[in-house]
């Protein structure tokens, strides 16, 4: 139901990004595939900023046929280290796709790894 990447690696990232006040969706786009990216609540974690964004892709294939994809990716700046969960939905994937919040929760998961 989905593609799970997740990564953390040492860096010094201090605080991590601030996000413009006002900062509005926005798209993207190339020959076959549109995009609209948007900041999303993040989980909260203490001692660490944390950011989320999506993605929601439309490709279009033969015969004008529609693909829709969905990328989820959730950041958390701890300091020295950065960890991120990204889950991209496949919509040709046999299984059902993921649970809401998957991406989200593994992103806690694993800074709470980092920090045991």
């Amino acid at each position: 139901g989905g593609i799970v990447y997740v990564v953390a690696a040492g860096a010094d990232v201090g605080t991590g990004p601030a996000i413009p006040a006002g900062c509005a969706p926005w798209t993207m786009s190339t020959d076959h595939t549109d995009a609209v990216m948007a900041f999303v609540a993040a989980p909260v974690i203490a001692g660490a900023t944390t950011l989320g964004l999506t993605a929601d892709l439309t490709s279009k294939v033969e015969a004008g046929t529609e693909t829709h994809s969905r990328a989820e990716t959730f950041v958390a700046y701890l300091g020295a280290y950065v960890a991120y969960a990204v889950l991209v939905t496949d919509p040709g994937a046999s299984g059902p796709p993921l649970e809401q919040g998957f991406a989200s929760n593994l992103l806690v998961e694993t800074v709470s790894a980092i920090r045991s």
